[in-house]
């Protein structure tokens, strides 16, 4: 058996209601109107009261009415967008302390506001949502779309003016490893891809500058390690030949190690290509004699002896496994 509702017991929604309230106010019986509409007498005569005292025709959700007005949570709202764009997104815990002391200011007294008061105000505002914040620094998050476009036409412009081959062109970049990840979660506008903090300092991180030409050729890397000194046998075990090795306080790149790290490049670039300048000097005597001192260090050489775990002051210079074991093995004169 198909039992059949009638449209009468369903409950009316506002926009009838307010078509039931112009009814009467157009001269049609009140009664008139409850038994042709789905709209009750109570709700009739409720909504003509607030009509006759100029209050605005909507209907109210029932449970406890929220502890801050609309208006103030739009400016809650408002606080959470405008500190997402400013790189300190605030996670949850900010948020409830800052509604908190709205609260306290709105209504005299102290309330604690809970998970159910969250989820409330979640539910009210659904543009908000938890992100995850990817911790960016301030360089790198203000890189814009006309930053790019005059970067790229300069360098256009350097690879004609200096006819270029894809063998001349190095892509540069330095990456740090860290030892802390400081990605948090925090409360955030829905949808936007904009979800950043600040990057805060940590205690270590190690840093490498790595190089590789268009044509595919790649430049051994270059560890900047924290600090003022390293061992001497910090590179013993890469597998990457002519790796070089320099440290500074934080192990940041700056533009001392990164002037160094360039001429660097140049003699790796220059022996790379079979390029010594001691074979292109042809002046009789002293060509033989340069000629000698290169077939004397990079041909007769000895191998290695075993050299104890020495630390090395680098001084922001750049420094490959020969040089530090070079070092080592120097005597230090006693005064």
């Amino acid at each position: 058996m198909i039992s059949v509702i009638s449209i009468f017991q369903m409950v009316a929604t506002i926009e009838q209601i307010r078509e039931a309230v112009q009814r009467v106010l157009s001269g049609e019986s009140k009664a008139a109107v409850v038994r042709s509409s789905q709209v009750k007498r109570t709700t009739l005569f409720k909504f003509l009261k607030a009509t006759n005292n100029s209050e605005v025709i909507e209907r109210k959700k029932s449970g406890r009415k929220p502890s801050l007005p609309n208006g103030v949570e739009q400016d809650l709202v408002s606080w959470i967008a405008a500190m997402q764009r400013a790189g300190c997104p605030v996670t949850r815990h900010d948020f409830m302390m800052k509604a908190q002391q709205i609260v306290q200011l709105h209504s005299g007294i102290t309330q604690n506001l809970g998970r159910g008061w969250y989820q409330r105000f979640s539910q009210r505002h659904q543009e908000l949502s938890d992100r995850i914040a990817q911790s960016l620094t301030k360089a790198r998050n203000n890189v814009d779309k006309d930053g790019i476009i005059l970067y790229f036409n300069r360098l256009l412009k350097a690879c004609l003016a200096f006819n270029c081959s894809p063998s001349d062109i190095y892509n540069v970049d330095e990456t740090s490893f860290k030892t802390k990840n400081s990605s948090k979660k925090v409360v955030a506008i829905r949808g936007s891809q904009s979800v950043w903090a600040t990057e805060k300092s940590v205690p270590y991180h190690l840093t490498i500058v790595a190089a590789v030409a268009a044509d595919g050729t790649f430049v051994p890397p270059a560890f900047i390690l924290p600090g003022l000194t390293c061992e001497a046998v910090v590179i013993d075990e890469c597998a990457v030949h002519d790796a070089v090795v320099t440290t500074a306080p934080k192990a940041f790149i700056n533009a001392h190690i990164f002037n160094n790290w360039l001429e660097t490049f140049g003699e790796w670039k220059m022996m790379h290509r079979g390029c010594r300048p001691a074979v292109l000097d042809t002046v009789g005597t002293e060509s033989w004699i340069k000629t000698r001192e290169v077939v004397r260090e990079d041909v007769l050489f000895l191998p290695a002896k075993p050299v104890v775990r020495k630390r090395i002051k680098t001084n922001s210079e750049w420094h490959s496994i020969k040089d530090l074991h070079a070092a080592a093995s120097k005597r230090q004169k006693r005064k």
